[in-house]
């Protein structure tokens, strides 16, 4: 299979053979690769054709250089795997507005999660997504910046209103509070939600803390703090976070 016949199928969603093929064998990822960087041209076209700022597509694809940078790391070769996930950039359902990555979606709530605060978002209710990409640190004024902006930006480019955002995440774990300093990023980004959800049972935490694909660092001292309440049988666990929308001033923006 060629990178002209794989993007074909990418274009009409048949990710599920693309996948098939990659796990054949790990060589054929740099095919896979050339397959969405050619869907990332056209992608750049419906940009322009929007007037969505250069500044933004190239934030947004930067992702795809994350996620190969991984690949390469987990198996020794050029490719990329993450195919359902980097599809809603090449699909202009996502984007990266500074720090940060939003999508619209539909609120859904998963009830075998535990619940910890009562909310009033209604099951369907578009919402605002709020995903961290990899590789920098959550400070404090960047996700400011970006929280601000993604109202404007998606206002302005697809019509799009919400009411609330939502992000869902280890970072957002309530047990981070007990083993990191109050001033840290991570605790300064996790006050900014209000805490909806609690799944105590999500191995996130520990795949992005220690697993090399991801450039982990097991010898820092998150890493060591995580390794001690895995020792005792404990997880970080994932949370569900939601920040009102009425709640943000937009006095500060780059959009």
């Amino acid at each position: 299979m060629n990178s002209f016949e794989i993007k074909e199928l990418l274009t009409h969603g048949d990710i599920n053979s693309v996948i098939h093929y990659l796990s054949c064998n790990k060589t054929n990822g740099i095919s896979v690769l050339t397959a969405i960087l050619m869907l990332a041209e056209d992608a750049k076209e419906k940009y322009n054709k929007m007037n969505i700022p250069e500044e933004i597509f190239n934030d947004t694809m930067a992702d795809i250089s994350i996620w190969a940078e991984n690949y390469r790391r987990k198996t020794g070769y050029c490719g990329i795997e993450e195919l359902g996930w980097i599809m809603n950039h090449l699909n202009l359902d996502l984007f990266a507005i500074g720090r940060l990555q939003f999508r619209p979606s539909s609120f859904y709530f998963n009830n075998n999660i535990q619940k910890l605060f009562d909310f009033d978002i209604k099951e369907g209710e578009g919402i605002l997504e709020i995903h961290i990409p990899q590789g920098k640190p959550l400070y404090d004024e960047e996700c400011d910046m970006s929280i601000k902006s993604a109202p404007i930006f998606f206002k302005n480019y697809f019509d799009y209103d919400f009411n609330y955002f939502t992000c869902h995440s280890w970072l957002l774990s309530p047990v981070l509070k007990d083993i990191l300093p109050k001033e840290s990023n991570i605790i300064k980004f996790q006050n900014r939600f209000t805490l909806i959800a609690y799944d105590p049972n999500d191995m996130q935490a520990e795949e992005r803390i220690f697993d090399k694909q991801f450039g982990a660092n097991a010898n820092s001292s998150l890493a060591k703090k995580v390794r001690e309440l895995n020792e005792k049988g404990k997880h970080i666990g994932c949370g569900i976070g939601i920040i009102k929308r009425e709640d943000i001033t937009n006095d500060r923006t780059r959009i």
